[in-house]
């Protein structure tokens, strides 16, 4: 019906069309018509023969599905009677050849027997939870062989034996101490144990959790784990847990006297054993394991002393399954101080030496105990932080502290190898120790900002013990402030330094150490806060602090301009640097305010004697006339100007000599600018200068105020700081005819290359044409020509 109504449609739409389309059209539809008619007579026909197929196969598949699920289960049952023909076939060729002294062959249908058991490390078949008793009796004879075969051998060695491998490795007769039959004995035997895989028991400690020992590294190590239980547990003299030194050792020892055999074993005798690769350090790690174990122990971390794991239990497994032992609470954070730090620097030197005999980095070490575990990581953070503060108070309150080297106090020599000492200890943490090292890195921070706070309370104007303020340069409070400040300084070059040691580089290049370094707090660490001394918790808001300290120190606008300009001191010391920068630029800038301030007071009387300046002499006739005869030279400096000048040269003579010579420029170089702008504004703009005058204010300046500033021309630039002083004393002192023309040309409204040549010619070096005019008008001529 419906296939007709869209004929139907078709033809509507195409009615427009010529007769003879529609035509065709129509005789379209009628075959379609037709069409559907025969496939719904076909489909009616095959309906009920589906219907009968349908119940036909239900019938079938009755009768076919048990069979099928009997074949599976018959399936099954052979494969079952196969597996248990062929472990009893293999059980018999074990039997058998022991009974033939066939040793090799036992060993080798016994790895067949393992692969049908599912205890080979190559079997598909899972482990069964229970081994079955024969099998026990099996493995725990090829355990003792393997016993045996080692103590033949007389490995592992407790002492140090002769060099047998230096020379001639090859040739076994001569000086390898083992003869080919027992090292083929090894060889077969460890293969053989080695595949082997029982049942997973679960572990009483992590470090046994983490160290899986295969079967034959195990009966390696059984005698030295029992000789380290016996020594380093219990009531034994040699069981002192303030003396880590002496497992540390024992343990190194072991490693170095078993290294050459186990090498030369992994490589010339074990090459085509799986993972033979891994026997050095198995025998390295299983050893480490113990050292973990004591090492948690002693820290209070196990409530009882780990069980010997070395030791192949194979009646009753299941019996010896513990809980992984969490420990006691609260005994490491009373442990000692002085034995928990001892017990770091034990670790961190075992650590180096691991590094040396080239131990696996990702394998089971000491120092993840101190840096996995949270609550071992922030004891030890927290003491090294709380011992590093106060030794900062103690070398601070040492007489010699402020006793001046090389013009660094020495109390800034201690505590550069303070900070630096522990930045020993994150470099020792190499590996997968990202957070510790940050940490330890704040650290270093947070001392480095307490030293800077500690300089600032003890600076002069900040000390409640004076009021004096900087005024008195030369008495004590000048040694006081020129070593702060000489400390800060020698702390930024310090900083800079250490931008290129490469513990500092490889923080500031790794992004997970960076993001540890900016970020202000780190909630991993911050879930327990040590409380018992704020101080030595505060690396962890070293961040925040740092941050608001840059913010309450930053210079204005235009000074941060000129201060980012500076050379600065990139990588992780760049704010912590910036900040003593802008310290030491707020020291400099309150000693030299207060310096010119002093310099101002002095000069009143300088300034306000107009009369001086003024003053008539007998040779004002020749000048005034052009002849070359001169005035009466002055007979002395200004008696007003000798109080300022003997000041002035006094505080650079002082500042000269306790004051580096970088902090010198720094300080003086803006206190003679504004003195020399004082002096240029003050005294020759105010007052009117006779040519008496003039040559007493040229003698004043230039010969005596500048003299005075020439030892010191090494490090400034004295005629650039000087350079509005010295122009007008040359220009109030040139001839009177000179003055005139001069003025004339300056008067022109064309200040053209001409106008200015004659400036330079004269030496003027920083006056414009416009400031020339005004102290050429200061000038006082007798005939009245100005």
């Amino acid at each position: 019906m419906r296939i007709c109504i869209h004929i139907y449609i078709l033809v509507k739409i195409y009615a427009k069309d010529s007769s003879d389309s529609f035509a065709s059209f129509l005789s379209h539809g009628s075959q379609l018509v037709k069409k559907i008619e025969d496939a719904q007579l076909q489909l009616n026909e095959l309906e009920p023969k589906v219907v009968s197929c349908i119940h036909s196969g239900r019938q079938l598949a009755n009768q076919l599905i048990p069979n099928i699920i009997e074949m599976k289960s018959l399936h099954t049952s052979l494969k079952v009677a196969e597996r248990e023909e062929l472990i009893s076939r293999y059980r018999s060729e074990v039997d058998a050849a022991l009974v033939l002294g066939a040793f090799e062959m036992a060993l080798s249908s016994f790895s067949n027997l393992s692969i049908h058991l599912g205890t080979h490390i190559s079997s598909i078949h899972p482990p069964p939870a229970t081994l079955p008793t024969f099998y026990r009796k099996m493995l725990d004879f090829f355990c003792r062989k393997f016993q045996e075969t080692l103590q033949r051998m007389d490995i592992p060695r407790t002492k140090p034996a002769s060099n047998w491998l230096e020379d001639g490795i090859g040739r076994l007769g001569d000086r390898c101490p083992w003869d080919e039959e027992t090292l083929r004995a090894f060889c077969c035997q460890y293969k053989a144990l080695n595949s082997i895989k029982l049942p997973e028991t679960l572990a009483d400690t992590d470090a046994a959790k983490r160290a899986r020992l295969s079967i034959p590294m195990r009966l390696i190590l059984e005698p030295l784990e029992k000789r380290f239980l016996f020594n380093f547990y219990g009531t034994q003299l040699t069981n002192k847990p303030e003396k880590p030194e002496w497992y540390f050792t024992e343990v190194l020892t072991w490693i170095t006297i078993n290294d050459q055999w186990l090498t030369w074993m992994q490589d010339e005798q074990l090459k085509d054993v799986e993972f033979s690769s891994t026997l050095r350090v198995e025998f390295m790690q299983g050893l480490i394991s113990f050292v973990v174990d004591k090492i948690s122990y002693d820290l209070g971390l196990l409530s009882s002393p780990p069980k010997p794991r070395c030791a192949v239990r194979l009646q009753g497994e299941e019996a010896v399954q513990e809980l992984i032992d969490t420990g006691t609470k609260n005994q490491l954070l009373t442990s000692p101080p002085a034995f928990f730090g001892h017990l770091a620097d034990e670790m961190l030197a075992f650590e180096s030496r691991l590094d040396g005999l080239y131990y696996h980095p990702n394998a089971l070490r000491p120092a993840d105990l101190f840096t996995h575990r949270i609550d071992v990581l922030q004891h030890w953070l927290f003491l090294e932080s709380e011992a590093a503060h106060n030794k900062v108070k103690e070398l601070l309150a040492k007489p010699y502290a402020w006793n001046m080297d090389n013009k660094v106090p020495q109390c800034v020599g201690d505590f550069v190898a303070l900070v630096y000492a522990i930045s020993r200890r994150g470099a020792q943490l190499q590996h997968n120790a990202a957070k510790p090292r940050a940490y330890f890195f704040k650290i270093q921070l947070d001392l480095i900002f307490t030293f800077l706070e500690a300089l600032t309370r003890l600076l002069p104007w900040n000390s409640s013990s004076t009021s004096r303020g900087t005024r008195d340069l030369a008495g004590d409070e000048l040694v006081g402030w020129t070593s702060i400040v000489n400390a800060m300084h020698a702390m930024v070059e310090t900083m800079q330094d250490w931008t290129n040691d490469q513990y500092f580089v490889e923080l500031w290049e790794d992004q997970e150490s960076r993001s540890l370094l900016s970020c202000s707090w780190d909630p991993w660490i911050e879930d327990e806060m040590e409380t018992r001394n704020e101080a030595a918790s505060g690396w962890k808001t070293i961040s925040q602090r740092l941050n608001s300290a840059l913010e309450e120190t930053a210079p204005p606008r235009e000074a941060k301009l000129i201060a980012d300009s500076r050379i600065q001191c990139p990588g992780v010391f760049s704010k912590m640097s910036e900040l003593y920068r802008q310290k030491i630029d707020q020291c400099l800038q309150k000693v030299s305010q207060s310096v010119f301030a002093h310099l101002q007071k002095l000069a009143q009387d300088y300034l306000s004697d107009g009369q001086h300046w003024s003053q008539v002499s007998g040779g004002e006739g020749s000048r005034e006339s052009g002849s070359p005869a001169s005035p009466f030279p002055p007979s002395g400096l200004s008696g007003q100007a000798t109080e300022l000048f003997v000041q002035l040269s006094h505080n650079l003579f002082a500042t000269s000599k306790y004051l580096h010579s970088r902090l010198f420029v720094r300080l003086w170089r803006p206190t003679l600018q504004q003195l020399n702008q004082f002096l240029y504004k003050n005294l020759i703009l105010r007052n009117r200068f006779t040519q008496a005058g003039a040559n007493q204010l040229k003698y004043d300046l230039e010969h005596c105020l500048h003299a005075l500033l020439v030892p010191y021309s090494t490090l400034l630039p004295i005629d650039d700081l000087l350079a509005e002083c010295l122009d007008a004393c040359r220009l109030l002192t040139l001839p009177p005819g000179s003055l005139c023309l001069l003025k004339q040309a300056l008067r022109g409204e064309d200040l053209t290359a001409s106008v200015l040549g004659p400036l330079v010619e004269l030496g003027i070096r920083r006056l414009t044409p416009e400031d020339a005019l005004d102290v050429i008008s200061r000038y006082i001529s007798p005939s009245g020509a100005f």
